[in-house]
């Protein structure tokens, strides 16, 4: 049982990385409508660090950041996997530029999510403490 809610913070941002490049495969086989899927699947770094700033209870900041480096982590990981079972994968001048590459758009949109959830939590917070 897990009773940091910092890493259930984390993990429940993870979480939602691993959904957005299992829908992927979607984008990889073309189903129909797979341009708008992969418009969507760009939000979902920033949607991963707004629910772990918001869901942490402190170092809001740094949960929320964080994962830009799991983001990117998992994307490496999964363009692996892609590779390995047949699909075309780009690799932009080798593995660790292709990391760097992932690293900064990541940490891009998790910056806004990040942001969003930490400034959304303060306001709820302060809503919940005012008198009534």
């Amino acid at each position: 049982m897990i009773r940091s809610t910092v890493v259930k913070a984390i993990l429940a941002g993870i979480c939602i990385l691993i959904l957005g490049q299992m829908l992927y495969i979607g984008v990889l086989v073309k189903i129909n409508q797979h341009e708008l899927l992969r418009l969507v699947l760009l939000a979902f770094p920033t949607f991963a660090a707004f629910i772990a700033a918001y869901l942490a209870p402190r170092s809001k900041l740094i949960v929320g950041i964080s994962m830009a480096i799991f983001g990117a982590s998992i994307s490496m990981l999964s363009a692996f996997i892609y590779e390995y079972f047949g699909f075309h994968v780009d690799h932009i001048g080798g593995i660790l530029v292709t990391f760097l590459i992932l690293l900064a758009y990541n940490a891009a949109f998790c910056v806004v999510g990040t942001l969003a959830g930490y400034f959304l939590s303060r306001k709820m917070q302060k809503r919940s403490k005012r008198p009534i």
